[in-house]
């Protein structure tokens, strides 16, 4: 149903959660992009109690003005999860028929390459500059694969690989 999301709640130490909350970009100040909400959870099983329980939730200046279709690779993590958690069939079938932004492997390569050599530039030599520039040239290029226009993909690959391809 709209506005459930199935999962697993998970009981965290403080020192657990700080972690969790580091990794999604706590305490970077008021441009951190999530944060933390509290929703009712409620169990499969109607015996159990509704319990309180921290969420994080983009905030509104870091959403998209759409959403667009999320990696095969996250897809796949969510995917197995909701199985190995015996969630909900019709939550599981949501998931496998959720499109996923398709990459071709020379992106993908180039990716990779490109992420390791900016994390030079921008950790190691204090330049995170390039790595802003660089994703908001990469946003502004950025055609999801679930657009119909051959034309307008067959595009922003390319200058998808002319972004990345320096850092490569």
């Amino acid at each position: 149903e709209a506005g459930e999301c199935h999962g697993a709640l998970v009981h965290l130490s403080a020192a657990d959660y700080e972690k969790v909350y580091l990794s999604e970009g706590g305490g970077s100040g008021p441009r951190q992009t999530y944060e933390e909400i509290i929703v009712d959870a409620e169990s499969y099983d109607p015996s159990r109690p509704v319990v309180k329980a921290v969420a994080f939730r983009t905030r509104d200046f870091a959403r998209l003005k759409q959403d667009y279709p999320p990696s095969l690779r996250y897809m796949s993590i969510l995917r197995e999860g909701a199985q190995e958690l015996a969630l909900r069939s019709g939550y599981q079938h949501w998931l496998a028929s959720h499109p996923v932004q398709q990459t071709s492997t020379f992106v993908n390569r180039v990716a990779a390459y490109n992420l390791v050599f900016m994390s030079v530039f921008s950790f190691r030599l204090k330049l995170r500059f390039l790595g802003r520039i660089q994703s908001f040239i990469l946003r502004s290029v950025f055609v999801p694969s679930n657009d119909g226009s051959i034309l307008k993909k067959a595009l922003a690959e390319i200058l998808t690989g002319f972004v990345l391809f320096p850092g490569s």
